[in-house]
């Protein structure tokens, strides 16, 4: 998997530490009616194989007139989401991580929410 650039540099905490972090990532995809269910599918199977306790599919979100998976995960040191769509044979992907010991649940989507609406396809 292509690796991306950090999308969004969450707060910095006392001490310079970082709550989190946002990574943007792109690759080649089979653009077809249901790649983006199968892009979830393996987002879920890749996160429960490293290391994620729970995770589960969430419903799709619209961002940008797009249709994106989401997947959310924890373990006892971290809190993820991530999201994805295929557009224009592209695998698009923004994953979220969040150290939960920095920061609380209802604290990680406040952060999201501030970037992930500001989405906007390329024509």
């Amino acid at each position: 998997m292509a690796t991306g650039s950090a999308l969004q540099a969450p707060p910095q905490r006392e001490g310079g530490v970082r709550v989190g972090r946002g990574i943007f990532a792109s690759r080649v995809a089979i653009d077809t009616p249901d790649a983006i269910d199968n892009a979830a599918e393996t987002a879920v199977k890749f996160h429960k194989s490293g290391g994620m306790d729970d995770v589960k599919r969430l419903p799709d979100v619209t961002l940008g007139g797009v249709r994106f998976y989401h997947v959310r995960g924890e373990n006892s040191a971290e809190w993820l989401d991530d999201y994805g769509t295929v557009n224009d044979s592209n695998l698009i992907t923004v994953l979220w991580s969040f150290n939960r010991g920095l920061v609380d649940r209802d604290q990680t989507d406040e952060l999201i929410n501030q970037v992930m609406p500001t989405f906007e396809p390329t024509p």
